[in-house]
Parts: C-alpha cells; structure tokens; sequence
C-alpha cells in the first residue's frame, strides 16, 4: 500500500497512524527493540508492533482483520508472548484433529499478527482452525470473533514471561559490540516500557482477567497447570472446546507436550526457527516453572514485586512463580516408559516439514 503521510516519528499506511519514538518515555530502548505505537479506533488500548514488521502489518493485517469475521467452528488462542502459546496452540490443535501427532503445518500459519486473514482462512482446508494471537481480546476487532467462539486465553506468571522473552528477543536483534544484549538492559524495558513488541504482559492479562473471566465463551489457563497438571488441563480445555476426547488420547498428548519430547519432534520447526535468528535461537529453550531466580538480581526481584502486587491486589490472579511438584516431567517421562515406540509416531508428521 502507498504511503500517503509522514513525520518525524509518524508513517500513515491506509487508515491508521504508525507512531515511532515518545519524548515524554525515559526508559532507555535497547538496541533492536524499535516499535511502533498503532491507534485503532475500536481497540481499547493501542497495539504495539515491532518496527520490522509494522509496515506488512499495515498492509495487510489490519485491514484483513477488520473486513473478515471467523467461521464457525474455528477456535482461537490468545496469549501474551512466551505465555505458553506453542503449549497451548499443540494442545488445541491435537485435540480439534482427535490425535496426539504435531501439527504439519507451522503455528505462524493461524497467526493473525503474521499473515492476512484470507491467508489464515486457507488453512481450513487442512482441517480446524486453530487461529492464535498476541493481541489481547479487546484490541481485536469487534466483530472478528463469533459470540460462539470458543477462546482460549493462556497465562504464564510474568516473571518467568519477562526472562523468556529476553532470551526470545536477543536472538531477534544485533549483537552490541559482539555481545549479546544484556539481561539487565532488558529488565526495565520489558517491564516498564510501553513499547515492548506485542504489549507489556500485565497489560494482555489485565484486558483478558478484568473484562472476559466470567465470558462462558473464554477459558483462562496456566502454563504452570499445564506442565504439572496436564492431563486435567487437556481435560478442562476438551470440555471448553466441546470436543470428546478418550482418556487415552489426553494422555498421549500430555505426553507430546512435554518439553523434551516437544524439541526433538519439532526439529524442523526448531531448524527453521535458527536458520532464521542463528543457532543460539530455539522456541523450546527450557519451559521450566521458576527459571526467573536464575536471572533475577534481588534488587530487580523487589522492584517487579513492588510493581507487580499493587497491580494484583485487587485482581489476585493466582500466578505461581515456583513449581509445587518435585519434578514437573516425572508424570510424562513415566508413561514415556510404558509407551515404546510412542515417541516416533507422534514425530512423524513433522518430519515431513522442510
């Protein structure tokens, strides 16, 4: 699409201004952390995107968005990035075709802030659609979703959120003087700033938390309950989807969703994924529940604390920021055991994906 207007810190594509850069935030951006700031006028808050893709984005999401409406049927993901998405996304998707194999086709295909919707809607053809998104629900247009949508809204504690999208992140952007950007550079930015790409993630869950909790419509579930609960997270999510699922079956996808078992079954997704952002790069780089003390100063601890229950305190999301199981795995790997040969046939499909 031309562009028809511009300043200083502002592009218009088509309808809406793309605003880059703000004089009044003092948080320093770290190196390739550049987004822009969209205003849609049926958003209740504005939708943060990532300089490099800001302008496809324009083009040929936004409007796609506004002009289509999903089809019945269709089931649609909302998360926070690093939330717990691919988890949740595998899950859905298994459940929808009634077998624990991988998806054939990427996640990024049923994205909606990487393809127009016309492309989205051609994957119908391969069976349900399982579209996920990182905007939050209310920054999405009014009449996108079915009042009959069935909408899963995944939630991670955001202290494990924060490190995970550091290390995401810092494989997506150039290295300062050969270096790696910094942990602590990161900290204040993702926690503060109002341009961290796709929106800070107290801000996703406070939209999904205060205004769509009680939609029977919308399930809210945990990355936590997914990893040390999965059978009955799988169960609870079958139900909210209106899908019969055997016991059988949500074993053998609790099993598939295990981390170990995901990374290696996922190979070319992962392969995909480094030939892109370099080797260091990986969707699946632990998954485990309190990984944020590895990385947390005491000093920085306090400071998102401060943040984090004055925002709570009347919300009082029951977040946990440390595992309640001994071993998270110990459940999967044992039926891993009982399960020869399980491992090939639920990684077969994605074998296949060059």
């Amino acid at each position: 699409m031309e562009q028809v207007a511009s300043a200083s810190n502002c592009v218009i594509y088509g309808k809406y201004p793309c605003v880059d850069g703000d004089e009044e935030e003092a948080i320093k951006h770290p190196v390739g952390m550049e987004s822009f700031i969209i205003h849609l006028p049926y958003a209740v808050s504005p939708v943060v995107i990532p300089a490099q893709v800001a302008v496809k984005w324009h083009n040929d999401v936004i409007q796609s968005l506004e002009d289509q409406t999903m089809a019945k049927g269709d089931f649609l993901l909302v998360s926070a990035p690093k939330a717990g998405t691919h988890l949740a996304w595998e899950i859905m998707s298994m459940l929808a075709n009634g077998k624990a194999t991988y998806s054939t086709e990427p996640k990024h295909l049923t994205w909606c802030e990487f393809l127009s919707f016309p492309e989205i809607l051609r994957q119908g053809e391969r069976g349900p659609r399982i579209i996920n998104t990182h905007r939050s629900l209310s920054q999405l247009p009014p009449n996108f979703r079915l009042n009959s949508t069935k909408t899963v809204a995944c939630m991670r504690n955001p202290k494990d959120v924060l490190v995970s999208f550091y290390y995401h992140m810092r494989n997506g952007v150039p290295k300062v003087n050969g270096e790696f950007i910094k942990f602590d550079d990161m900290f204040d930015f993702l926690l503060r700033s109002k341009y961290v790409p796709f929106g800070r993630t107290l801000d996703h869950y406070a939209d999904i938390w205060d205004n769509y909790r009680d939609d029977p419509n919308t399930l809210i579930i945990f990355f936590e309950d997914i990893k040390e609960n999965p059978t009955q997270t799988i169960r609870l999510i079958a139900e909210h989807m209106e899908i019969s699922a055997s016991e059988d079956l949500i074993a053998r996808i609790a099993m598939a969703i295990d981390i170990s078992v995901m990374r290696e079954g996922k190979y070319c997704t992962e392969r995909q994924f480094r030939h892109r952002y370099g080797e260091n790069a990986t969707l699946y780089r632990k998954g485990e529940i309190g990984d944020w003390k590895n990385h947390f100063s005491c000093q920085q601890n306090i400071e998102f604390d401060n943040i984090f229950n004055l925002w709570n305190s009347d919300r009082r999301i029951p977040f946990r920021f440390e595992p309640s199981l001994p071993s998270p795995h110990s459940y999967v790997h044992k039926l891993l055991e009982h399960s020869l040969g399980w491992r090939e046939r639920i990684t077969s499909h994605d074998s296949k994906i060059h």
